[in-house]
């Protein structure tokens, strides 16, 4: 495994390493003296978390309402098709 990159936030930090397989992410607490080593830590004791987890958490309130705006409109739309579909099956 190779670490490729890091975030952090104080001694919090999210370790991006590539796996030889896949790329996978570990987020972790460290002690803040160094960072290499706090890499490592993180990178064998971390938790899995997957970018798009993050993404989602920081989503503003106003970009889930909009998706979820848009998400009632597809359903509808696809309400209306399926109502149409049968219709036209009954002839």
């Amino acid at each position: 495994m190779k670490i490729i990159d890091s975030v952090w936030f104080d001694k919090i930090g999210v370790v991006k390493v590539d796996t030889g397989y896949e790329t996978r992410w570990y987020i972790g607490i460290g002690k803040g003296n160094n960072k290499e080593i706090d890499e490592k830590i993180i990178m064998h004791g971390g938790m899995s978390v997957h970018p798009k987890a993050l993404q989602l958490f920081f989503k503003s309130i106003k970009e889930q309402q909009k998706e979820d705006e848009l998400e009632e409109i597809k359903m509808q739309h696809l309400k209306e098709l399926e109502e149409q579909i049968k219709k036209n099956q009954e002839k």
